[in-house]
């Protein structure tokens, strides 16, 4: 026993000495519910942007649309037997659904893969993959493919976490996976599958990953808080029309005690007796709602992203959509909730898209919707922070945050640079910039934190139409600006 105890160490010890920090091994916090199920751990600390794992070929690559499990049929009938044997050891739950083990979600996605196999070999006679395997490689794909339909044999085996400590990006079908904060050595490395929706509370981000990955979430996040879903007291807040918040509440312009229905997290209880079930039952039916116009919202703008097809009338009338559902979580959850939140980040996009073109132009954007534009950003971080997640609050606002200093260089003077300069300084910029963002983005980021620090007549496409001039004083504008702004109630 002590020779083999001496061999394991040494063992050990040249697992420790590789460059690559990835292995497999099992794992505590189980992906998708059965003992047994592997992830990637941290075979020695890794730094804060620490490569580590890089992928430049996936496995298999399916192509998306209607055809979607022939064409994962078609993409597996391309592979040598290595590649085919690599795919399958990746992670998939047993065709066998007799085991006491079997979890709902897994029942379910092996019932549908098994129908979808037998569709696709009764429609192509010519396919020769056997039904068991067409069946696994379906299942592979549901629980392990990345955005389109890329599948790795490292990064895949990555588990999910609500409160991730990696990041991952796909540039040319190559996957880069980064520590997003210090790792420690034995960790395991975990990345979102959420986008997002990582800022939504616990019952969306499960329906989430139990619809799309089919598995129940049973991270450290999802067995604690739930600050999401915290909205303003109903006992300690009156509400007109039933469920409609006074103004002042809304946007806390007097004091507001947050409490959550759903999941009482420590940091918003509130003392009070408990409302009573028919009022939580209406409130409730009203969350669900706006829940469900708000998931819908996120997947069509995805769509529409990647194609760039929508018509200006289209994208007015996305506005207008937008504009009422922000309108409709702020007066219902008030301005802690995540609905508000995503919504408030999805008009804060829309607005910077049109500084972006005015300053094409060469015009400058309107200064009070800029100073709006900053009174958002500064709502959307104080939200991110309350989550002390371990890759922070930067991640999901990064462009907001860049988008928000651009044009605050842009209107020219001394004074909008260095508000420009604080706010590219918000959770280290340039780091990020440099890690995860597409290249030369650092260089971005670098020139709008140093602009306030030449003269500035050195920026002569942008002062010449600069009619603000170096007397604004940005700050103040926006207290004075909130002060004024006279919101419509849903």
């Amino acid at each position: 026993v002590p020779l083999l105890l001496d061999i394991t160490n040494c063992l050990l010890r040249l697992t420790r000495d590789i460059q690559d920090p990835w292995m497999m091994m099992e794992t505590k916090v189980l992906k998708n519910g059965q003992n047994g199920a592997q992830g990637a751990f941290a075979a020695k600390s890794i730094s804060k942007y620490e490569i580590i794992c890089q992928e430049k070929y996936p496995l298999l690559k399916v192509e998306s649309g209607d055809n979607l499990y022939s064409n994962i049929a078609k993409a597996a009938a391309g592979l040598d037997s290595a590649s085919q044997d690599a795919v399958l050891k990746l992670y998939h739950p047993s065709l066998d659904l007799s085991s006491s083990n079997v979890v709902r979600e897994e029942m379910i996605a092996v019932h549908r893969a098994k129908l979808e196999a037998k569709k696709v070999l009764e429609k192509d006679t010519s396919c020769t993959i056997s039904t068991d395997i067409l069946t696994r490689l379906i299942l592979i794909y549901l629980f392990n493919a990345f955005e389109g339909g890329l599948i790795y044999k490292k990064a895949s085996r990555y588990n999910h976490s609500c409160d991730p400590n990696c990041i991952y990006t796909i540039h040319d079908d190559t996957i880069t996976i980064r520590a997003a904060c210090d790792i420690v050595d034995g960790e395991e490395l975990t990345i979102s599958y959420l986008g997002i929706l990582l800022w939504s509370d616990i019952s969306v981000r499960r329906a989430k990953l139990q619809k799309d990955k089919y598995f129940t979430c049973n991270c450290t996040r999802c067995q604690g808080d739930d600050i999401a879903s915290a909205i303003p007291c109903v006992m300690c807040h009156a509400r007109e029309r039933q469920y409609i918040l006074s103004e002042d509440v809304q946007w806390e312009e007097v004091p507001v005690t947050y409490s959550c229905i759903d999941y009482n997290a420590s940091s918003c209880r509130c003392t009070k007796s408990s409302t009573s079930s028919e009022f939580n039952s209406i409130l409730k039916d009203v969350m669900q709602k706006v829940h469900k116009n708000i998931i819908d919202r996120i997947s069509e703008r995805h769509v529409q992203d990647s194609s760039n097809s929508a018509s200006a009338d289209e994208m007015d009338i996305n506005l207008e959509i937008d504009e009422q559902l922000f309108q409709m979580s702020l007066s219902v959850f008030g301005s802690k909730h995540w609905t508000t939140n995503i919504m408030l980040r999805s008009l804060m996009d829309r607005s910077l898209s049109s500084f972006n073109a005015a300053m094409l132009l060469g015009q400058l954007p309107p200064f009070d919707e800029l100073a709006e534009s900053c009174d958002s950003l500064e709502r959307l971080w104080s939200f991110a922070n309350g989550f002390n997640l371990k890759i922070g609050s930067l991640p999901l606002i990064f462009n907001q945050n860049l988008g928000v200093a651009r044009s605050l260089v842009a209107l020219g003077d001394d004074k909008s640079k260095k508000y420009a300069a604080e706010w590219i300084g918000r959770g280290d910029m340039k780091g990020h910039a440099l890690a995860f963002e597409s290249q030369g983005m650092d260089k971005v980021v670098h020139a709008i934190e140093t602009a306030w620090h030449h003269k500035t007549g050195e920026n002569l496409e942008l002062n010449s139409a600069n009619k603000y001039g170096d007397a604004m004083e940005v700050e103040d504008e926006l207290d004075d600006l909130r002060g004024k702004k006279k919101r419509v109630k849903s």
